[in-house]
């Protein structure tokens, strides 16, 4: 499954958006690694083993 680009761009745009988060940092930062952090959720890691068994597994 391809990870949610779209998600991120709207989300990252509702951050920069919000008047509150002009001149605090901290209040960006959190808000971004949080955006960040559930657009790589969205992702799964799929491959195969030492034994050749194939794995689809979700990233959390």
């Amino acid at each position: 499954m391809a990870l949610d680009k779209a998600g991120l761009t709207t989300k990252l745009k509702q951050i920069f958006s919000n008047p509150k988060t002009t001149s605090n940092v901290d209040t960006i930062a959190t808000e971004l690694a949080d955006a960040i952090d559930q657009y790589v959720k969205t992702g799964n890691a799929v491959g195969t083993d030492s034994r050749g068994d194939a794995h689809n597994l979700t990233i959390q």
